[in-house]
C-alpha cells in the first residue's frame, strides 16, 4: 500500500508542497513566538515597576505620618489587593538592608529568601536596572526613600508563568492557525490540481476511447491554458480533422463537482467564524430586553437562526428548478452576508434575532444550492462520492471557523468578528462563477427528475412518519444527536468556559476538538459499521457515548471536563450520524418504494433540524432555573436513557414490523 502511494504522482505532489509549507510556516510560527517572548516580559516587567513603585509610595507615606517601619500593620492586605488584580503575583516583601524579612506576603520569609539568594539568570532585554530573572520569578525592587534609620527596600516578585501562560496561548494560537493554513492549502491544491489536471485527463480518456472505436463525434469542451490544455487543443484537432466536414463533434467535459467543496467550506465558514462568541455577544445585546430572561434571549437567538434552516431548507428546495443553482447560492450567500453585517451592528434583542433570522435563510439556500449541484452533476454510483465531497467541506470549515474565529475575535472583537464571516460570505458569491461553471438557462426545466433536492408534501411526511422503526431511530437517536449539539455545543460550553475564565480563543480551541474528532474517527466508524451490518446497534451505542460525556459535569464543569465531554461528544456522534442513515433506509423500505430515498431522508432532516432549533431554547431555559452545569448533566442523562431505550426496544420491535416495514 505505501509503495503504491509513493509512486502517485498526485501523492508525491501533495507531501513536497505540505512538507515545503509547513517547514516555511514552522520557521515563521518560531521566529513569531521568539519575538513574542521579549515582548512579554518586556511588558511585564514594567507592570512589575509600576506596581513595586506604588507600593513603595504607600509605604513612603507611612513613614512621613511617623509610623515606624516595623510596625506597619495591614502588609498582607495589600498583598492580596495587588493579588486580586494578578493572580501570577507570587510574594511581596519589605527586605531591610542586611537581608533580613522586615515584612513579608505570599511566601515566607525563608521562601523568599530562598528566591532572593538564587542565582540571577544571564541579563534579558526589556528588564529595568533593579529587576532580574532568579528561581523561576521576576524579582523587582525599589529602596524607601523615608526608611532614615534603616536601609530597606520593597521587592515584588512574580511567577515566571506570568510569561509563559500567555506565550503557551500565543503557541496554542499559531499551533491552529498552522493546522488551518495546512487544512486550506491542501483544499486548494486538491481544488487545482483536480481542475487543471484530473478533470481534463478524464475527458481525454473519453475522446481517446472513442476513437479507438473508430468514431470521432466527441472533442474535448473545456481547455485551459496549460501543457493539458495545450495537449487537449491538439487532440481536439486530429479529432476534426478525422472527422470531416461533414461531422460536427460535440464538445465534453467533466463537471465540477470539486468546487462544491470549496463552496460548502465558504458559507458554513462564514458561520462558524464567530461561533465560540454568539453566546457572549448575544448575552450583551440582549442585557436591556425587558422582561426577558438573558439566558432565554441567548437560546431564542441560536434557536431562530437553526428553524429558519429547518424551514426555509424545503421551501428552497421547491424552487431550485426554477432558479437554478448558480443563482441561488449567490442569492443565499448575499443574504447571509446580510445577516451577518446586521449581527455584528445589532444594538437590540428583536433586530438581532431578524438578523439571525436571515443569515439563517442565506444559509439553508446556499446549502441547498451546493446539495443540488452535487444531485446535478452526479449519476447514482456516484453520487454518495460527491455527497461526502460537500459533507468534507462542512467539516473542515467546523474545524478552521471556531479556532480561528476565537483567535480573530480575541484580537479585534465580537463585532468585527462577525463582520470578517460576512467578507466570507460574500467571497463566496463572488467565487460561485468560477466553481459552479457556467449559468444555465434563466428560466424553466434544467435537470431530469429526480435529480433536482428533494421534494416533500404533507402526505410523504405522514407515510413516512407511520413507521414505527424509524420513529425510534428518528426521536431517540437521530433528533437527541442534533439536540446536543445546538444546546450543548453551541450553547452550554461556550457560556460555562466563558463563566470560568477561559478566553475566547480557548473556547474555540475547545469548540474545534468536536469537528477534529469526528473528522478523524467518522470514516472509521462508517466502515466498521458497515463491516458489522449492526447499524442500529452502533447508532445507539454512539447516543451513549454522547451522553456519558455531557453526564461528566456532575465531577464539575471545568475545562478539562468540558474538553472530555466535547471529545466524547465528538466520538459519539462519529459513531452515530453514519449509522443511523443507513439504519433509517434499512426500516424504511416501503416509504422508500413508495416517495424514494430522497424524499424520506428529506423528512428525517427536517424532523432533525426542527428539533436542533429548539435545543437552544430549551437548553437555555433549563440552564436559567437550574444553572449550566445541572443542565449539561440532566442532557447527559437524557442521552444516556435514550440511547438505553432505544437498544431495548428496537431488537423486538424490528422482529414485529421488520418484514412489513423494509420490504
Amino acid at each position: 500500500m505505501s509503495a503504491r502511494l509513493t509512486r502517485n504522482a498526485a501523492f508525491r505532489a501533495v507531501l513536497v508542497t505540505s512538507l515545503a509549507l509547513l517547514l516555511a510556516l514552522g520557521f515563521i510560527s518560531y521566529t513569531a513566538l521568539t519575538e513574542t517572548r521579549a515582548v512579554l516580559l518586556a511588558q511585564l516587567a514594567q507592570k512589575a515597576g509600576l506596581e513595586v513603585d506604588q507600593t513603595a509610595r504607600r509605604v513612603d507615606h507611612a513613614l512621613e505620618l511617623g509610623i515606624p517601619l516595623q510596625g506597619i500593620v495591614g502588609f498582607d492586605r495589600l498583598f492580596l489587593g495587588l493579588q486580586e488584580t494578578d493572580a501570577e503575583i507570587a510574594f511581596l516583601a519589605i527586605v531591610a538592608g542586611d537581608g533580613s524579612m522586615l515584612h513579608a506576603a505570599g511566601l515566607d520569609g525563608a521562601g523568599i529568601a530562598a528566591v532572593l539568594d538564587a542565582p540571577p539568570r544571564e541579563t534579558e532585554a526589556g528588564l529595568g536596572p533593579d529587576q532580574s530573572m532568579r528561581a523561576g520569578h521576576l524579582v523587582t525592587r525599589q529602596a524607601l526613600s523615608n526608611s532614615r534609620s534603616v536601609q530597606a527596600d520593597v521587592v515584588l516578585g512574580y511567577r515566571e508563568s506570568a510569561i509563559d501562560r500567555p506565550l503557551r496561548d500565543n503557541l496554542l494560537d499559531v499551533l491552529i492557525i498552522l493546522l488551518a493554513v495546512l487544512l486550506l492549502s491542501f483544499e486548494v491544491l486538491l481544488l487545482l490540481f483536480t481542475v487543471h489536471a484530473v478533470l481534463p485527463a478524464r475527458t481525454a480518456l473519453r475522446v481517446l476511447r472513442n476513437v479507438a472505436h473508430g468514431t470521432f463525434n466527441l472533442v474535448h469542451g473545456q481547455i485551459l491554458r496549460d501543457e493539458m490544455g495545450r495537449a487537449m487543443a491538439r487532440l481536439n484537432q486530429a479529432v476534426r480533422i478525422a472527422a470531416g466536414r461533414n461531422m460536427k463533434p460535440e464538445e465534453i467535459s467533466e463537471p465540477r463537482v470539486i468546487g462544491v467543496r470549496l463552496l460548502a467550506f465558504l458559507f458554513v465558514f462564514a458561520e462558524e467564524l464567530a461561533r465560540p462568541i454568539m453566546p457572549a455577544f448575544f448575552r450583551q445585546v440582549a442585557a436591556g430586553a425587558d422582561g426577558v430572561p438573558t439566558d432565554a434571549a441567548i437560546g431564542w437567538v441560536l434557536g431562530v437562526h437553526m428553524l429558519t434552516v429547518a424551514l426555509v431548507m424545503p421551501l428552497a428546495s421547491l424552487y431550485y428548478e426554477r432558479i437554478g443553482r448558480r443563482r441561488m447560492y449567490v442569492a443565499g450567500a448575499l443574504l447571509a452576508t446580510a445577516g451577518l453585517v446586521g449581527t455584528g451592528l445589532a444594538q437590540g434583542l428583536w433586530d438581532l434575532i431578524a438578523w439571525r433570522a436571515l443569515s439563517g435563510c442565506g444559509y439553508a439556500i446556499t446549502f441547498t444550492a451546493c446539495q443540488g449541484f452535487v444531485l446535478e452533476n452526479t449519476d447514482r454510483s456516484k453520487r454518495s462520492q460527491g455527497i461526502a465531497m460537500m459533507v468534507g467541506g462542512i467539516m473542515l470549515a467546523d474545524i478552521c471557523g471556531p479556532a480561528i474565529g476565537g483567535v480573530l475575535a480575541g484580537q479585534i472583537g465580537a463585532r468585527p468578528t462577525f463582520l470578517a464571516g460576512a467578507c466570507m460570505a460574500l467571497l463566496a458569491a463572488l467565487l460561485v462563477s468560477v466553481l459552479m461553471g457556467r449559468a444555465p438557462p434563466r428560466f424553466g426545466p434544467r435537470i431530469a427528475a429526480g435529480d433536482a433536492p428533494a421534494r416533500i408534501g404533507w402526505t410523504t411526511i405522514a407515510e413516512t412518519l407511520r413507521n414505527p422503526l424509524l420513529l425510534l431511530v428518528l426521536f431517540l437517536i437521530a433528533a437527541p444527536a442534533k439536540f446536543l449539539l445546538s444546546g450543548y455545543l453551541y450553547f452550554l460550553v461556550p457560556m460555562r468556559l466563558s463563566e470560568t475564565g477561559s478566553d475566547v480563543a480557548e473556547i474555540g480551541r475547545v469548540l474545534m476538538v468536536y469537528g477534529l474528532v469526528a473528522l478523524l474517527l467518522g470514516p472509521v466508524f462508517a466502515r466498521l459499521a458497515d463491516r458489522m451490518g449492526r447499524h442500529a446497534l452502533v447508532a445507539g451505542a454512539g447516543g451513549m457515548i454522547a451522553g456519558l460525556g455531557l453526564s461528566l459535569a456532575v465531577f464539575g464543569a471545568g475545562l478539562p471536563v468540558m474538553l472530555a465531554g466535547v471529545a466524547m461528544l465528538g466520538i459519539g456522534q462519529a459513531l452515530s450520524i453514519p449509522a443511523q442513515v443507513s439504519a433509517a433506509i434499512d426500516v424504511s423500505g416501503a416509504a422508500i418504494r413508495h416517495h424514494g430515498q430522497g424524499a424520506v431522508m428529506a423528512v428525517m432532516r427536517l424532523v432533525e433540524r426542527l428539533v436542533g432549533g429548539v435545543g437552544p431554547i430549551i437548553t437555555a431555559t433549563l440552564a436559567h432555573h437550574i444553572g449550566l452545569e445541572q443542565a449539561m448533566v440532566v442532557l447527559g442523562i437524557a442521552s444516556l436513557a435514550m440511547g438505553s431505550l432505544f437498544l431495548l426496544l428496537f431488537p423486538p420491535l424490528m422482529r414485529l414490523y421488520g418484514k412489513e416495514i423494509a420490504t
